[in-house]
């Protein structure tokens, strides 16, 4: 079974539950608007555009704690290595 884990908290979520997970994290609710109860494809395209925002922000963030020598060159290889794997 597929598991991802949160770099920042290394909480294991399981890959059917990652999508919600990852909503719930960046306190977004989401009413499917499509047929069916699912969601539109605006939607899913909305949710893909946050998701990409907060990785970049996410490395923006590493590299200047590595830059100001609040983590090794190590750790910051092996974060950005696990959060560009995602």
């Amino acid at each position: 079974m597929k598991c991802y884990r949160n770099i920042t908290t290394d909480e294991v979520v399981y890959k059917e539950e990652a999508e919600e997970y990852v909503l719930n994290r960046l306190g977004i609710t989401v009413t499917p608007k499509g047929e069916n109860g699912e969601m539109t494809v605006e939607q899913l395209e909305n949710i893909e555009s946050n998701l990409s925002n907060t990785k970049n922000e996410e490395l923006e963030v590493l590299k200047e704690l590595y830059e100001k020598g609040v983590i090794t060159e190590d750790e910051y290889n092996d974060k950005k290595e696990r959060l560009l794997s995602k």
